[in-house]
């Protein structure tokens, strides 16, 4: 079975040891929707939001996400 998005993330956060509001802050992405995201409350994350917080766990600039996403 394929993992969510949801449970991709919570595996960077817990690997690269970060907290929500390190990630929220790193991102630029709020606080309550970097929460309602990694909780698998909201159902479809922005592309936007989801390359952000990425990009935040990961310490890579947000643009270098949205280039190779297309790329």
């Amino acid at each position: 079975m394929q993992e969510s998005i949801v449970e991709t993330l919570k595996n960077m956060k817990s690997e690269q040891n970060l907290t929500l509001q390190q990630i929220s802050s790193a991102s630029g992405v709020p606080l309550s929707t970097v929460n309602r995201i990694l909780s698998g409350q909201t159902e479809n994350p922005s592309f936007r939001d989801v390359a952000a917080i990425v990009a935040a766990i990961f310490g890579t600039p947000f643009d270098t996400v949205i280039c190779e996403s297309e790329g």
